[in-house]
């Protein structure tokens, strides 16, 4: 599809994805195409993008074996492509309003398709005296090996075990846990905007 007009790339990535827009930037924002790369880190992943013009759409498998696999050929498909289009003039990565359930690093929180979540802390130390683990195997573990994918020991993308729940039980099981944990972490925030939301009424009442 062609543009004359300058363009800019988002990119959300996640800890086994990659997902991005492209943006037409002239008197308004307007969105070329979307896609993502799925999979990052597993055995095969996956490139897809669905476009205003279908002729730029994209479905196939591809190996992913880490991030920066995935970020060059998502640039290298950008610039393949960027001829007929205009001048890509900026790229935001992840723009959030601040409500998530990461803490210090990614890793707290909900867990991810290969985070744990939250943990605790004394976990590390005792792995350390039980299993001799150092502190960077743990670091890796807790990144890239947990998760959905240590639950299920199938995947960790989430659209497969939702295909395989009703038929593989480690799969359900995956799904089950972050379901629960997604409902503790909705009444949580509920609770501290409800708070908010109420003192700021307080406030407007005085």
């Amino acid at each position: 599809m062609s543009t004359s007009n300058a363009c800019i790339l988002t990119v959300n990535g996640g800890s086994s994805s990659i997902k991005f827009a492209l943006f037409e930037a002239g008197g308004g924002l307007w969105r070329i195409l979307a896609g993502q790369f799925a999979g990052i880190g597993l055995s095969e992943g996956t490139f897809s993008v669905k476009a205003a013009n279908n002729a730029d759409n994209v479905s196939r498998r591809m190996a992913l074996p880490d991030y920066t696999t995935a970020v060059n050929s998502l640039m290298d498909w950008i610039q393949v492509r960027s001829d007929d289009r205009g001048e890509l003039m900026a790229v935001g990565h992840r723009v959030v309003d601040g409500d998530t359930s990461m803490s210090f690093t990614p890793t707290a929180g909900l867990p991810m398709s290969t985070r744990t979540g939250d943990l605790d802390p004394s976990l590390s130390w005792y792995l350390e005296q039980t299993e001799k683990m150092p502190a960077r195997e743990f670091h890796h573990m807790i990144n890239h090996e947990c998760g959905l994918l240590g639950v299920s020991e199938l995947s960790s993308d989430m659209q497969e075990l939702l295909s395989k729940k009703a038929s593989d039980p480690r799969a359900a099981e995956a799904v089950a846990l972050f379901c629960y944990q997604a409902k503790k972490w909705i009444l949580r925030v509920g609770r501290c905007t409800g708070r908010v939301g109420h003192s700021r009424l307080l406030r407007r009442h005085r």
